[in-house]
């Protein structure tokens, strides 16, 4: 299976500095999406589980607009 890490695959407003656009779509291909940690640039204090079920259901409504 795939293994990613916190940072990883990070979203950066910059896009110059950023692998997914503000949709999660990993810029450059079309059609890959990411939903996880790894598009957070740094870890917070807290467990991330709630924040990455939050990006879940924004993917889900742009994905149900858009696809």
């Amino acid at each position: 299976g795939a293994s990613h890490h916190m940072g990883g695959l990070r979203y950066d407003p910059n896009r110059d500095l950023s692998v997914v656009d503000k949709n999660l779509k990993i810029i450059g291909l079309k059609k890959v999406y990411v939903c996880s940690s790894a598009i957070f640039p740094t870890s917070g204090s807290v467990n991330p589980t709630m924040t990455v079920c939050a990006l879940g259901n924004k993917l889900g409504d742009h994905l149900i607009k858009y696809l």
